[in-house]
């Protein structure tokens, strides 16, 4: 079963997955029916293009849950959620 990344909205912002694992089994939260299994020793993401509608003019709330499943190493850095500019293409990590 694939996960549904189209945006609900009509802005089209739909979510390309990135080389994660799908799973709708064992899942980490109680009313989770599906979810993605990002590994931190891979280059495992989901990624949106830029768009308009997604560039905040006010203040804004960006949500996720997350389980790690073991904790970071020490001076170990990890991107949850960002969004960046990188030679002129902005996007959100």
């Amino acid at each position: 079963m694939a996960i549904d990344l189209n945006d609900k909205t009509s802005n089209a912002n739909n979510l390309t997955n990135n080389g994660a694992a799908e799973v709708s089994t064992s899942l980490p939260f109680g009313a989770s029916t599906t979810a993605v299994d990002l590994e931190a020793t891979e280059s495992d993401y989901l990624s949106a293009p830029d768009s308009t509608s997604l560039s905040l003019s006010t203040t804004g709330t960006l949500e996720l849950w997350v389980k790690f499943e073991s904790t970071p190493g020490n001076n170990t850095n990890y991107f949850l959620l960002a969004k960046d500019n990188v030679s002129g293409q902005r996007s959100y990590q």
